[in-house]
């Protein structure tokens, strides 16, 4: 199956990172699937052949959001190119919660970025604006998840 998975890749015109974005996996698992040192999964199998003819890659956005959180070393996407411009990291966690439908790899990533940058966020500020975006429920969800602890955050949670 590793052989129908190159040439599948390459019959699509697909770089490997192409190719894992587009199976919703890593590029270095792309890799070890390709080599055969993973297998391949029924589900993975059944993606191949549902993306071939229409092959929806990641929209810009969701590229753009990879390449922030890649500036801000999300080690996920240590092997994307990081964002020549980096935007602080509440922005871009209000960017991306303000997504409807975020890319589950980004999302993953979330917790990571408010507890690498929980000291240098502005809670006050944030928990305002999700809730005039109508956004609490997943910021609350974020914050509980990534184990922040912060005064601000503490006073601002209530």
């Amino acid at each position: 199956m590793t052989r129908s998975l190159h040439l599948w890749r390459k019959q699509e015109k697909l770089t490997q990172v192409e190719a894992a974005m587009l199976l919703g996996i890593s590029q270095p698992y792309f890799s070890l699937l390709e080599k055969g040192v993973r297998p391949l999964t029924k589900r993975l199998r059944y993606l191949m052949k549902a993306t071939a003819p229409g092959r929806a890659l990641p929209s810009s956005k969701e590229n753009r959001f990879r390449a922030e959180l890649s500036a801000l070393g999300y080690p996920g996407f240590a092997h994307i190119a990081p964002a020549r411009n980096k935007r602080s990291a509440d922005a871009l966690l209000m960017s991306v919660l303000n997504e409807y439908d975020a890319d589950p790899r980004v999302a993953d990533a979330l917790p990571w970025l408010v507890h690498r940058f929980a000291a240098e966020m502005n809670f006050p500020s944030m928990v305002h604006q999700a809730k005039l975006r109508n956004l609490q429920n997943r910021l609350g969800f974020v914050l509980q998840v990534s184990g922040a602890d912060s005064p601000e955050l503490n006073e601002a949670i209530r």
